[in-house]
């Protein structure tokens, strides 16, 4: 008979101790479950990050293609302007010469008619 009630016992105290572990089993598998929905949406999050680096790359990379096409236009302007200018000179200059040449001639024609009323 002792050792029915010892068996009892011995039977009541893995009883408990099963409920105990299932009950530990239960939070782990609540914990799990959690976790892996915490996974779910950190690698939604994850990919979304992704994306927007993804576009912000793609966006940077544009505009350093436009920075860098706008650097080429400016360099074709001042080439361009600096081209004008030096024509510009030599017009400017050419002109200044056509009028040195008729001042010459309007003032050796003046010169003649004044040694003719003289």
């Amino acid at each position: 008979q002792m050792e029915l009630v010892e068996e009892k016992n011995v039977v009541k105290t893995q009883c408990r101790q099963l409920e105990k572990i299932k009950i530990e089993c239960d939070k782990l598998t609540e914990e799990l479950t959690q976790n892996e929905e915490e996974n779910i949406k950190l690698r939604q999050k994850c990919e979304f990050v992704k994306q927007e680096l993804e576009k912000k790359d793609k966006q940077i990379s544009n505009e350093e293609d436009h920075f860098r096409r706008m650097d080429e236009a400016r360099l074709q302007f001042k080439d361009q302007l600096r081209h004008l200018e030096m024509e510009q000179e030599s017009i400017l200059t050419m002109i200044g010469s056509e009028i040195d040449a008729a001042c010459e001639i309007f003032s050796r024609d003046s010169m003649e008619k004044f040694k003719v009323i003289l």
